[in-house]
């Protein structure tokens, strides 16, 4: 089956089913797959949708899908093989590893806020905690893996109603304030460079006389 020509220069999802964090690596290569569905190849019916799913999870992921031995009406619905999958790499995933991950996690130098919550929400996502409770350990992770000081000060300033979206907003706009500090300070050494070369161009001048 050909690739559409919708999907021309997009990136093409594909699956590591030998991945040693396999739930990870699904979690990201079914990102992708519904980005793909929902966008270039929402216009086509699901049975469609499905036929692509199959070319792009590779020959372990269609051996699967035959020992499964779907009903017709289930082999025409992602959800049937979404299911499925997850569930066959979920044993992979070790729950007290990725926790260990998530307390330990840290902002990498040059990467945003959104950046690394983003990150640590999958991580996240493998440590079986409560649904209730994953809010509450990513803002914990945000305020002891980020980088900036200043953030951490004010989010261990909130009291036990702080919800993560409010977290969020306090570290985006701290993290702009100090983006928009730094670009004033560079300015001004900028201006001072500047004075201070015609302050010499303009004694050496003097001297010159």
């Amino acid at each position: 089956m050909a690739m559409s020509s919708g999907l021309s220069g997009l990136p093409i999802p594909t699956m590591d089913w030998s991945a040693t964090d396999a739930v990870r690596a699904f979690a990201k290569f079914k990102e992708l797959c519904l980005l793909l569905f929902n966008g270039p190849l929402a216009d086509i019916n699901e049975e469609r949708q499905v036929n692509y799913l199959l070319l792009w999870v590779g020959d372990e992921g269609r051996e699967l899908a035959t020992s499964w031995n779907l009903p017709d009406a289930d082999r025409k619905r992602l959800k049937s093989y979404w299911d499925r999958y997850e569930k066959f790499v979920k044993p992979k995933s070790n729950f007290r590893i990725a926790r260990f991950k998530l307390q330990g996690a840290k902002q990498s130098e040059g990467k945003s806020v959104d950046q690394f919550v983003k990150r640590i929400r999958l991580i996240a996502s493998e440590c079986a905690y409560q649904a209730d409770q994953i809010d509450e350990h990513l803002i914990d992770t945000l305020i002891f893996g980020c980088t900036s000081e200043r953030i951490k000060s004010k989010l261990l300033q909130k009291d036990e109603n702080l919800t993560l979206d409010a977290a969020l907003d306090v570290a985006r706009t701290e993290e702009a304030t100090q983006a928009q500090l730094r670009d004033l300070q560079g300015e001004k050494q900028v201006q001072t460079e500047v004075v201070r070369v015609k302050s010499k161009q303009l004694n050496s001048q003097m001297k010159s006389y």
